[in-house]
């Protein structure tokens, strides 16, 4: 799973994770492709450690949202290419670019690494629709894969249909599709569900070692009832305000050509997202946000 970031991969990776031909690394995100030290003989085994736990028959698969998040992070597939050669299959998953935005804005904003204002934080970090031009993203790796290697999916209409989604993809991957195990109704990792970790714990949980034992052999439920209970996590960030219309339109703007670019690698005439829809759906957020005081 190679993104995108904040439109459900973490959902898609737990409902993925059900099939018991699947095997994830024992690290959800190790984004090691992010780094030319996976190139080296040492980090060829580092890499390869994390799938270590594999049954043989197994399909090895890994969820790194790093790996669709140019400018910041370039040259990945290409080590892709170098390191796990040509037979590996990618599943990217998008959502409408202002949705993924002000998510995306949320989710570091948790972390204390934007500014509260979306507004502002759009107007100083490039990222925020960088990362939302998924048909940019996609053609750096169809630089280095045949298109029939790469299943685009829609994140408004993976919600809609789960399971047949699910199935769906299981077939692109060469197995029998048994889509009745995922839970349909749950959401990983949801914005407004998202426990934030305290900073100076985050070194410990994305560890190797945490990655291993403790976030491997215990439920998800029990270690966040244990965390909260020794105030080890933090509430997310409040929401703020919605952004703009002129924010909202800035986005449309700048993904425009890419939006259209994306509907044509997926074969279809018309919008995937529409942007009467999106200007709505934001306006009616803004009417219906308190103003601050």
């Amino acid at each position: 799973i190679i993104g995108a970031q904040k439109p459900g991969t973490s959902t898609l990776y737990r409902d993925l994770e059900t099939h018991p031909r699947i095997a994830f690394s024992h690290h959800k995100e190790p984004h090691s492709l992010c780094s030319d030290k996976v190139l080296t003989e040492r980090g060829r085994r580092d890499y390869m450690s994390y799938f270590r736990a594999a049954p043989p028959d197994a399909l090895c698969a890994e969820a790194s949202t790093g790996y669709t998040k140019i400018p910041e992070h370039t040259g990945v597939p290409a080590r892709a290419k170098g390191v796990l050669g040509d037979d590996i299959r990618l599943l990217y998953i998008v959502r409408d670019p202002v949705d993924r935005a002000v998510v995306h804005h949320h989710h570091v904003l948790s972390e204390g690494r934007m500014p509260a204002s979306f507004d502002e934080s759009l107007a100083s970090d490039e990222r925020l629709v960088a990362f939302g031009k998924y048909a940019m993203q996609a053609e750096a790796w169809l630089q280095h894969y045949p298109a029939d290697h790469l299943r685009i999916i829609v994140f408004e209409e993976y919600v809609r249909a789960r399971r047949e989604t699910i199935e769906d993809v299981q077939r692109f991957l060469g197995l029998e599709p048994m889509g009745h195990l995922a839970d349909a109704d749950a959401l990983h990792n949801a914005a407004d569900q998202r426990m934030a970790v305290r900073s100076w714990l985050r070194g410990v949980t994305s560890s190797d070692f945490y990655s291993r034992t403790v976030r491997r052999l215990t439920p998800s439920p029990l270690r966040r009832g244990v965390a909260r209970r020794l105030g080890l996590i933090q509430p997310p960030a409040p929401r703020r305000q919605p952004p703009s219309a002129e924010s909202v339109e800035r986005i449309l703007a700048e993904t425009r050509a890419d939006r259209a670019r994306l509907a044509e690698m997926l074969g279809r005439r018309e919008p995937i997202w529409s942007e009467d829809e999106t200007r709505r759906r934001w306006a009616d957020r803004r009417a219906a946000t308190p103003s601050p005081a």
